[in-house]
């Protein structure tokens, strides 16, 4: 959410029709699902995120998000 707020509040009216893809974070940072909620936790605070992706990158499938804060 930072990434889109931190971008609105530049300039509004030339951002508003960009795509999306324009704001999104690169190279994003993931947890693997068989991994604690301490190491998740860890990452996060370590990171200053607020959200962190659950993500099994060797079978490619997503399981959702993990929040904090």
């Amino acid at each position: 959410e930072k990434d889109i707020v931190k971008n609105f509040s530049k300039n509004l009216s030339k951002i508003i029709n960009m795509p999306i893809l324009n704001f999104a974070t690169k190279n994003v940072k993931t947890v693997d699902p068989e991994k604690s909620i301490l190491h998740a936790l860890e990452i996060l605070k370590k990171n200053g995120f607020r959200h962190l992706p659950v993500y099994d990158k060797k079978n490619k499938k997503f399981y959702g998000i993990i929040s904090y804060k």
